[in-house]
């Protein structure tokens, strides 16, 4: 438990309620150290100042997208490596292509599960976890 609350997650949505929920099941899962933005501007400059581990980010954000935000994290060479999860309502295979392609490392469709969300962090966190081949 102890390794879960030295992960620093940052979850950038613009819907308060959104983030709560969020907030509650990532507690409910065991990670304590949670940052939030409601714009991928304040995302970018939490990423540059704070220890984040991973993000967990909407695609429609105010004047920046979710893709955008995911292109501007893959860019920087500091945080190139950094776990990003989308979390949208958009399901359209498309929209899932496009934020895979810039660089989001899984797609989670809202609603969804607490079941789902531990289940797609597990993946990226073991992913992440196994050495370059």
């Amino acid at each position: 438990m102890s390794e879960k609350s030295n992960i620093k997650i940052l979850i950038v949505d613009d819907h308060p309620m959104m983030l709560t929920m969020l907030r509650q099941i990532l507690k409910q899962l065991g990670f304590d150290n949670i940052q939030e933005a409601e714009t991928a501007e304040v995302a970018l400059e939490l990423i540059g100042h704070d220890d984040i581990c991973m993000v967990f980010t909407d695609l429609g954000l105010p004047a920046m997208s979710g893709i955008e935000l995911i292109q501007k994290i893959r860019e920087n060479s500091a945080t190139s490596n950094l776990p990003v999860i989308v979390l949208s309502g958009l399901s359209d295979q498309e929209i899932v292509l496009q934020a895979l392609k810039a660089g989001a490392d899984n797609f989670i469709v809202k609603p969804c599960s607490a079941e789902t969300i531990k289940e797609k962090l597990v993946q990226v966190l073991s992913k992440r976890a196994q050495p370059s081949p």
